[in-house]
């Protein structure tokens, strides 16, 4: 229990650098706190506990696949909404997924070097934010989010991987407040910052509506069929060479 103490102390000093937002490292902190709290009277409770410290990005998630394949041309990177499509377009265009339920871009871009630069892919098409917004695992500033964004973008340039962004698709529906402003504000900025780096933007925001989605966030088949047109305006199959691409089972 002494070192779970330690393991806790030292993840809230790396998350007060890591999103630069001391507010957010305080509600990391309470939650892995919760977990901690059950897991003295949990066994099983004590080993989850654990590993949410030991692999708070989920690097586990793709670890083993990413060993498996070659150098891809195009990496799709994000949360949910990017896990979820499995329509065949990404398999078929031998687009690589990696994207994780759930996550922020604290969590986009503590795991980006494994999942993205360790990959060497000539593009990586970058969708993350929606959950930073609604706040689905604590508050994380609309800055923060933004410097997460810009970081990813930096890092790829570094490597020579052409960032491609991505506008956050509306949220018609969610619990709570409507974030539809924030949402709004967050694609001004990544409209304004591509601009800004010469990068393109497929822009989803602009070509779904509520009934192109399964519960007013989350695209429903025919919603990802309208995405799939969307990046098929600013990734053509002349733009990369798939002859050597394959893809592990798990995607």
């Amino acid at each position: 229990m002494r070192y779970l103490l330690l393991a806790i102390t030292g993840l809230s000093a790396i998350y007060i650098v890591s999103s630069q937002n001391l507010k957010q490292a305080k509600y990391d902190t309470y939650l892995l706190a919760q977990s901690l709290k059950s897991a003295i009277t949990s066994p099983h409770s004590t080993w989850l506990a654990v590993k949410q410290l030991n692999d708070l990005p989920q690097l586990e998630v793709y670890r083993d696949a990413n060993n498996h394949i070659p150098s891809p041309q195009v990496i799709f990177y994000g949360d949910s909404i990017t896990q979820r499509w499995k329509t065949g377009f990404l398999e078929s265009h031998h687009y690589l997924d990696r994207g994780i339920d759930g996550q922020n871009t604290n969590q986009l871009l503590l795991r980006f070097h494994q999942d993205v630069i360790e990959l060497k892919p000539k593009k990586v098409v970058i969708l993350g934010g929606v959950n930073d917004i609604v706040e689905l695992k604590g508050y994380i500033p609309i800055e923060a989010t933004e410097n997460n964004i810009r970081v990813m973008v930096e890092i790829s340039k570094s490597h020579h991987i052409e960032p491609i962004l991505c506008t956050l698709l509306p949220i018609f529906h969610y619990p709570g407040r409507n974030r539809s402003a924030e949402v709004q504000t967050l694609n001004y900025w990544i409209r304004g910052y591509a601009r800004e780096q010469n990068l393109q933007v497929i822009d989803y925001y602009k070509a779904m509506n509520v009934d192109l989605t399964n519960d007013g966030l989350h695209p429903s088949t025919a919603g990802y069929k309208v995405m799939e047109s969307e990046v098929k305006k600013m990734i053509s199959p002349e733009s990369v060479s798939i002859s050597s691409l394959q893809h592990p089972s798990d995607n």
